[in-house]
């Protein structure tokens, strides 16, 4: 057996080869695979999104003519003109869930297991795994946090019976606003917890860090900021901050009381964070990938 299978002798590969621009490809279908392939990850944030827009298409259809309130003495705020801002943050929990089961794992995982091996010894640049993983696991997260409200947009435009060509177009205009910030929020769901997910080997570690973040950091700047009356500080609140965005894009009313969050602060705080946090990912792949995690240099 073994002199057949020396006789056999060497044979170059001949084959297609991939180029190097187009390894994240790669990696991103490999995330997305792996996410969709247990109950408990992308299927149940698909089944969380489908949830939250039948109720947005009750609240629209069945008692789209209820007023809760008022705009001005002229203009009545409906359940249906209420859909999209509170199903927004619905769908943003969607996105807190995929960060929890997915997210917040992906890096650590793959560094408590050895992952990075296969990875860095065909060669693969650090920029080629952050872009494969960003955009993987993104398409998780975009799936409750775009598609979602784009779904909901679509039926609010389609109560629309006016024949006012201004109040159509402004009618369409919640479209594209939906997708702009759910892309937005996008990013921030995706990058962030990655970033925790790379400062720690144990995936326990990363998840608990995250959670802690999100929910105990945030829920004191929030109160530092309505205690001080300083919406830039609870801007630092990731949920805040694009609840803020969601609320004044699609005309929520303000609460009484409440801590009007600057709408340059909130997008500040949001791009900032999720700079800062590929940035770091990327510094701790570089360093990975120099130390010869992989054995690539």
């Amino acid at each position: 057996m073994s002199s057949a299978v020396h006789d056999l002798g060497y044979k170059r590969y001949v084959g297609t080869r991939r180029s190097t621009g187009t390894r994240w490809r790669v990696i991103a279908r490999q995330q997305m695979s792996a996410a969709w392939k247990s109950w408990w990850r992308w299927k149940l944030v698909s089944v969380l999104a489908l949830i939250v827009v039948g109720a947005a298409a009750m609240m629209i259809f069945v008692f789209a003519d209820s007023i809760v309130g008022r705009l001005s003495k002229q203009v009545p705020f409906t359940i249906a003109s209420f859909a999209l801002p509170l199903t927004f943050g619905l769908f943003r929990t969607c996105a807190f869930i995929a960060s929890l089961v997915v997210g917040a794992s992906i890096v650590a995982s793959d560094l408590q297991s050895g992952a990075f091996v296969f990875y860095f010894a065909r060669s693969t640049r650090p920029r080629d795994y952050l872009l494969g993983k960003l955009a993987g696991y993104g398409a998780v997260v975009g799936s409750a946090m775009v598609v979602g409200p784009l779904l909901v947009a679509i039926m609010r435009v389609a109560l629309t019976t006016t024949h006012d060509t201004h109040e159509l177009v402004s009618a369409l205009g919640v479209i594209p606003e939906a997708v702009g910030l759910g892309l937005f929020a996008t990013l921030a769901y995706t990058a962030i917890p990655l970033a925790f997910s790379a400062m720690f080997r144990k995936r326990s570690y990363a998840l608990g860090m995250w959670f802690a973040y999100y929910m105990i950091v945030g829920g004191i700047a929030t109160g530092v900021g309505f205690a001080g009356n300083m919406g830039w500080i609870s801007a630092l609140d990731i949920a805040n901050a694009i609840e803020s965005l969601s609320n004044r894009a699609f005309h929520l009313p303000q609460i009484a009381g409440g801590v009007q969050i600057p709408v340059a602060a909130a997008l500040a705080s949001i791009a900032l964070q999720s700079a800062a946090a590929l940035a770091l990912v990327y510094w701790k792949l570089s360093t990975a990938q120099k130390a010869g995690v992989g054995g690539a240099t």
